[in-house]
């Protein structure tokens, strides 16, 4: 396990990344190996050793069932069903995340559970060691040497009762204690099969009542069958991407959402076994779903692999049952970009970086939200429920979506709309972007974040009226966002107009009287208003609390120059 770097250019590469850098870089590299669904251990079984008291071990991982196929990250030993002997917690990264491996070994052989209490030393004596003598008959054997310690891997602690096996012991001589504080402290008197408190300066084990045994059924070990399919209702207002296909006579068609009237979306492939048996059901059950207010749009992702043409996908379809002349029910082919638009959609909704596996479908509400996701074939009574939930409001739609039952606790979760914008821009898909954030800002024109990122696309598109425009609608709903007062003041500033700019920015600066890059911006709108002898100050000022904003220190000095030059020329 790598250590966090002490300083910023610890251990630098030869190249220009500090030690920083590589340690964020390699924390980045490992969130991106849990969102791709790979394993941080090449999926290797977990190992048990027999100590056989040789030079050697012996491998029994497969006898005591401890040879499971899981992304293991730590073990925590503790009595956990009070019998006498030690138990086995395993945590792991993938699911089962928790593992008991209870021990049952059939000799029974003795043990001693010792409690350990500082005085002198932190009371959970962390850090002690204990020193066990036994002997077996008149034999001494060899001491048995434990430790108590505060953590034990990740993620992870031994119990903190010393339970130590005593194998063939027939007494227990002495045990003898090294505290934290560096005292040695001897105890005897202890018998085999006990469960002592050693208190730190008393000399004599607290033999403590025995504990309740718990009765733990045994489970069978299963490991999950691997799939890919999987469902995912989205319980938080999400809009759906602009969606366009190719129909099955080779024209350019759009999703509309329709009041009162949902849509699956199915990405297939003639190909694909599981998308033709998911075409099958879903056109023998069509009646029903068209009742219920549901239409299908069936698109064949063949051509993004150069496959089939509308006419073989409308044969190939209509062979199948496809039930074309349904309303609502429609067909075509979806190009690389639909497929690509779809994929990140998921990927942003679902934070996963794995491909996308057909057959893949998304629910859309008649008002335009992506109501649920699913990857591989959905159940049609699966299919019904999801559909019957869009009836509900917001509140009943995100209790549809929950794992299980409950009682919602603290706020909704937090809008996607940024989430979506990410991965679009990341993705190169501007126009996906613009459409979320538009949505976003329609549903919320006080969210200052989406609306100031939308007037960032707005203005890189070249619409810089609609980019303010979209500012000052966010300014009609909150009027106190300096950061957005800030944005507008800038941009008006760059179309020449600087008296509007000024307001602007005097408003944002009320809220920021520190910020440097604000107060540079009012300095040169003054300055470009011919409003020197206000500029010069407040130029000065920005220089000295951030001296890296860029262009200030020019600016200061062409001030103050000209501020020279008139004063010279004035005769003051």
């Amino acid at each position: 396990m790598s250590q966090s770097p002490t300083t910023a250019n610890q251990d630098a590469d030869a190249g220009t990344r500090t030690a920083l850098d590589i340690y964020a870089n390699a924390w980045a590299a490992l969130g991106d190996r849990v969102l791709r669904g790979q394993s941080f251990s090449g999926r290797e079984r977990n190992c048990a050793f027999l100590n056989t008291k040789s030079d050697r071990f012996a491998t029994v991982s497969a006898v005591v069932g401890f040879d499971a196929a899981d992304d293991g990250r730590s073990i925590a030993l503790t009595d956990w069903d009070q019998d006498g002997d030690v138990d086995i917690w395993v945590g792991n990264r993938s699911a089962p995340r928790l593992r008991l491996y209870r021990n049952d070994a059939a000799d029974g052989r003795p043990s001693l559970s010792l409690d350990l209490q500082g005085t002198l030393a932190n009371r959970d004596a962390i850090g002690a060691r204990v020193t066990v003598r036994a002997r077996s008959g008149g034999e001494p054997l060899l001491p048995l040497v434990r430790s108590v310690r505060a953590g034990d891997g990740f993620l992870g602690q031994h119990g903190k009762t010393v339970v130590v096996g005593l194998g063939e012991a027939t007494a227990v001589d002495t045990v003898e204690v090294l505290w934290p504080s560096g005292a040695a402290e001897t105890f005897s008197g202890l018998a085999i099969g006990g469960r002592y408190r050693l208190i730190q300066g008393s000399g004599r084990g607290q033999l403590l009542p025995p504990r309740p045994k718990l009765a733990l059924a045994i489970s069978s070990q299963v490991e999950p069958k691997r799939s890919t399919a999987s469902r995912v209702v989205v319980g938080v207002p999400t809009p759906a991407p602009p969606l366009s296909w190719l129909d099955l006579h080779g024209q350019r068609r759009t999703w509309r959402p329709t009041p009162q009237r949902a849509t699956l979306l199915v990405l297939f492939a003639t190909w694909c076994a599981p998308c033709q048996t998911e075409l099958e059901q879903l056109a023998a059950a069509a009646a029903a779903l068209s009742t219920a207010g549901l239409g299908v749009v069936a698109l064949a992702a063949d051509e993004v692999s150069g496959g089939d043409t509308p006419a073989a996908v409308g044969a190939w379809l209509a062979a199948r049952g496809w039930p074309l002349a349904q309303p609502g029910w429609l067909a075509g082919l979806a190009d690389a970009g639909l497929v690509q638009l779809v994929e990140t959609t998921w990927r942003a909704l679902v934070r996963t970086r794995q491909p996308l596996a057909l057959p893949f479908a998304l629910l859309l509400d008649g008002s335009g939200r992506i109501a649920a996701l699913y990857q591989g074939p959905v159940a049609l009574a699966t299919l019904r429920a999801d559909l019957a939930a869009l009836n509900g409001d917001d509140s009943s739609r995100r209790a549809h979506s929950a794992a299980a039952a409950g009682t919602w606790v603290g706020a909704l979760p937090p809008s996607p709309i940024p989430t979506l914008d990410a991965e679009y821009s990341q993705a190169k898909l501007p126009q996906a972007a613009l459409h979320a954030l538009r949505w976003g800002v329609a549903r919320d024109p006080g969210d200052a974040s989406n609306c100031t990122r939308l007037a960032s696309l707005l203005a890189n598109a070249g619409d810089e009226a609609g980019a303010e425009q979209v500012l000052l609608g966010v300014l009609r709903v909150t009027p106190d966002q300096p950061q957005v007062h800030n944005n507008l003041a800038n941009r008006l500033a760059r179309r020449g107009q600087f008296d509007q700019a000024i307001v602007h920015y005097r408003k944002a600066l009320a809220q920021l009287p520190n910020n440097a890059f604000v107060i540079h911006g009012l300095a040169s709108a003054l300055a470009n208003t011919g409003q020197l002898q206000q500029a010069l100050p407040l130029l000065a000022q920005a220089v000295q609390l951030d001296p890296t904003v860029p262009g200030a220190k020019a600016d200061f000095e062409r001030a103050r120059a000209l501020v020279a030059a008139q004063q010279a020329n004035t005769g003051r």
